[in-house]
């Protein structure tokens, strides 16, 4: 079973698994600004990507602000990944970690 902190989420039956940009950013070692600096830059290039990055808020632990998060799919990740400069050995094996949660997210039977 895969572990890379916070899972993968998959919310409803009929909808795509997906992760959070600022897990993702964590994981990454980048901070949440230049990855949703990256996201923006996707959806504003090309429409179609919309669909692949969901807008999302989360409240600070200071219970007071409220942040722009996106929460984005397998296919978004991978778009991510393209235009994100991470080409490290570490990099790489965490983004496989990533890849192959959505997969194990995709292919458990849902209640």
């Amino acid at each position: 079973m895969y572990d890379i902190n916070t899972p993968i989420v998959n919310d409803h039956f009929d909808a795509p698994a997906t992760a959070n940009s600022r897990h993702v950013a964590e994981m990454f070692g980048k901070s949440h600004k230049a990855v949703l600096s990256k996201i923006k830059e996707l959806i504003y290039s090309e429409s179609s990507f919309a669909d692949e990055f969901l807008p999302a808020s989360y409240t600070l632990s200071s219970g007071v602000f409220r942040v722009t998060s996106f929460n984005m799919t397998k296919s978004g990740f991978n778009s991510l990944m393209r235009i994100s400069g991470l080409y490290g050995r570490k990099s790489r094996a965490t983004a496989q970690e990533f890849l192959d949660a959505f997969e194990e997210v995709r292919n458990t039977p849902h209640n």
